[in-house]
């Protein structure tokens, strides 16, 4: 490159072209105004300038980013020289020639092609198309370099000062054209983006009049552009919100704020929608508003889906009535507004028999049909929940203790007059209620567990009746005196071997075999029957015994694992036992001294337990996983409030309740259910297993679900000697076997 030189021709003939390069210039404005792309924009320039000037190639070339240069447009005989050249703008051997200076420094440029060394990676190329100079003039916008307009000649020091000076004020007009056509493209190109929105988009003036409308909103509200401009979005109002609530609108917005929210509008068939909408001041250099821009979303369906959840999250699926969650928020606002109560603990007696004799469907429906009853005999104020199993409880407020006696025989005898048909025998049930009056004095536990301690004393003294607390003294004798057989009985069977396991297999959906064994603790009578969990277990939590019986079911199941090299078994962990740090200290021992291979012992906790105490169920599963064991969550998915902590527990399975599978090929709300809380334990890395899987159809929806375990009556129940009569389906290769 070289200095410009001086002139060898006249100017006169350089004046004569002006006149055309005004009539280019206008043409251009043309072009422009009728949105023509900018690549039709830039091909024209440099046709007309080769057609004007004659030069065998001009090209146009814009800045890129990150030292990139795009040839947009090139005339010319000799526009083949440019097919596969590489130009660049930044500091590298392609950048070093003319075209990459002026656009990297902004300043123009001349080169000869025989002897600058800048223009060395292409001469030989231009020598063969007979180029022999180069002139580049930078296209400015402001500072800003949009590109550059490149002339080359057949003749050496082809550009004198004044060919220089008058290309030089046609590259100034052309990156005019060029910045007013990137305007326009820009604007064109938002135009069409706000046209392509799916959400609607509406512009009004500062006084609320509707100026322009995307067809988003025609769709969204059943008004055309030409019916909603010149009009305020008054016209979608639904009267759902008061003066007061535009009236903060439009002050916050006045005051230059961006405003978010909430809202029902009508659209035009009258139809009320959910919107989320977002609003705009659209201010000018000066800082005034002059516009607002709302866009708008239908949220309608999700907010009917959040409403479904939060409706989920506190409702039990089977009765629709409220859960223990929605029971202890209640429970805590009445200790909040103060007065009289009363609180009943109502329990069905001898559910499971009901359950063993005519199947869950039969269960469910005596449920489903005493929750009504309930229902139907309580006050309008009165609450009533379900807590889970055949558990419900409910709260009369503002309410002396003899209408409240009066209230709950009248529960009482309701039930008693229910009779279920099912086939084989009609069903006839009974329940019994525990009555305590809350008032000032003690918290919600103390008051729930009065309760409990109330219908407690009433299934002793028989079932089927009303106990209140606190106790008259023939009522409180025979309590304790049944507490302290069934604590005497514990004890015994804990010095004496009296429990036993049974064991229930954990099915593999995909191929039907048993992965695992859950063990299941039940205790020996005197006369060596076999005694459910549900009649010594509540008294074992409530006395501090529990700990006991499941360091029992532990070391029960480490024999089992030894005597059997091949079986995972999972143990059951109460709740209680996760704050005894003995027990957890016992069973770390015994585990690095008992030779187990990685990955045969497991624990169950139930979600209720690890919710109730997180940190403490965190811990034992840190603990224990670090030694090679795994973790279940069990009874996932009571009360829909279980998504938030799985992600705070480290444990290798989740469970799902038998509540959400027992109807699950029937009831489309629980299939979905279980498909979402599959997708979510997935995500987190987490095996899923369906509890109470009862028939075929289950399990044949749960494999389409993608759910990899099953357990329940469908593959038997839960047999004392089920390790010996299910070995050869049980059995593991070692290569199996899962490793943590």
């Amino acid at each position: 490159m070289h200095p410009i030189g001086h002139a060898d021709e006249t100017s006169r003939a350089m004046l004569r072209r002006r006149p055309y390069s005004d009539r280019l210039f206008a043409e251009i404005d043309s072009m422009i105004l009728a949105s023509e792309s900018l690549d039709s924009i830039l091909h024209f320039i440099v046709e007309r300038l080769v057609t004007m000037y004659r030069y065998p190639l001009i090209q146009v070339s814009l800045r890129g980013p990150h030292g990139t240069v795009s040839i947009r447009a090139a005339a010319g005989r000799e526009v083949d020289f440019l097919r596969d050249v590489l130009v660049r703008w930044d500091d590298t051997p392609e950048g070093r020639g003319p075209t990459g200076v002026t656009l990297r420094t902004g300043l123009r440029q001349t080169c000869d092609v025989a002897t600058d060394e800048c223009f060395a990676p292409w001469r030989e190329r231009a020598l063969k198309h007979d180029l022999r100079s180069i002139l580049v003039l930078p296209l400015h916008a402001g500072d800003r370099i949009l590109g550059a307009l490149t002339f080359f000649s057949t003749r050496r020091r082809a550009f004198p000062t004044e060919r220089i000076d008058m290309l030089t004020a046609v590259a100034a007009q052309a990156a005019l054209s060029i910045l007013s056509a990137y305007d326009h493209a820009k604007i064109r190109l938002q135009r069409v983006a706000l046209d392509a929105a799916a959400n609607a988009i509406v512009i009004t003036d500062t006084a609320g009049l509707i100026e322009w409308v995307n067809p988003a909103f025609t769709k969204l509200t059943g008004y055309t552009a030409e019916e909603a401009i010149g009009l305020t979005p008054r016209i979608l109002s639904s009267g759902n919100h008061g003066r007061a609530f535009y009236a903060r609108m439009w002050e916050s917005l006045l005051a230059g704020n961006v405003w978010h929210g909430e809202l029902y509008n009508k659209r035009r068939d009258g139809s009320v929608y959910a919107e989320e909408q977002t609003i705009t001041p659209v201010l000018d250099e000066a800082g005034v508003i002059t516009h607002f821009v709302a866009i708008k979303q239908d949220i309608t369906e999700r907010k009917a889906q959040e409403e479904k959840i939060r409706h989920l999250a506190l409702h039990d699926s089977l009765t629709n009535l409220p859960n223990r969650r929605a029971f202890d928020s209640m429970l805590k606002r009445i200790l909040q507004r103060g007065g009289t109560a009363a609180l009943l603990a109502i329990d069905i007696d001898d559910f499971k028999l009901v359950n063993d004799s005519g199947g869950h469907p039969a269960g469910d429906q005596l449920l489903s049909e005493i929750a009504l009853r309930l229902q139907t005999q309580l006050r309008p104020a009165d609450f009533l929940a379900r807590l889970g199993g055949d558990e419900f409880v409910a709260i009369l407020s503002a309410i002396p203790v003899d209408e409240a006696l009066t209230i709950a025989e009248r529960l009482r005898r309701s039930i008693d007059d229910l009779w279920i048909e099912t086939v084989p025998d009609p069903i006839h049930a009974t329940i019994s209620i525990g009555l305590t009056m809350i008032g000032p004095g003690a918290d919600a536990r103390t008051y729930v567990s009065r309760a409990d301690a109330a219908l407690y004393a009433a299934k002793e003294r028989g079932e089927n009746r009303v106990i209140t607390f606190p106790f008259e003294s023939d009522d409180t004798g025979h309590r304790l005196g049944d507490a302290t057989h069934w604590i005497g009985a514990i004890r015994h069977a804990l010095r004496n071997n009296g429990f036993m396991l049974t064991y229930q297999p954990v099915i593999h959906l995909g191929n039907g075999r048993a992965v695992h064994y859950e063990a299941l603790v039940r205790m020996i009578g005197e006369g060596g029957e076999v005694i459910m969990p549900d009649h010594f277990i509540p008294v074992a939590e409530r006395y501090g015994l529990m700990s006991q019986i499941d360091r029992w079911v532990f070391d029960r199941v480490v024999h089992e694992l030894k005597t059997r090299p091949a079986l995972r078994i999972f143990a059951n962990l109460s709740a209680t036992s996760l704050n005894d740090e003995s027990l957890l200290l016992y069973i770390e021992e015994t585990i690095r001294n008992g030779g187990l291979p990685t990955g045969r012992l497991a624990f169950e906790i139930t979600e209720s337990a690890a919710v109730a105490d997180l940190a403490s169920a965190r811990n034992w599963i840190h603990r224990l996983k670090q030694l090679g064991c795994q973790f279940a969550l069990d009874d996932f998915g009571i009360g829909f409030s279980s998504l938030g902590y799985l992600r705070a527990l480290a444990v290798d399975y989740v469970k799902i309740d038998r509540t959400f599978i027992r109807d699950l090929d029937t009831n489309p709300t629980n299939r979905a259910l279980v498909q979402a809380v599959n997708t979510v334990a997935h995500t987190l890395g987490k095996e899923v297993i369906a509890e109470g899987v009862e028939t075929a159809a289950h399990a044949d929806v749960l494999r389409e679900l993608g759910v990899e375990h099953g357990q329940g009556f469908h593959w038997g129940p839960p047999m004392h000697d089920a390790l010996d009569a299910m070995t050869p389906l049980a059995v593991l290769s070692t290569g199996d076997i899962p490793r943590c």
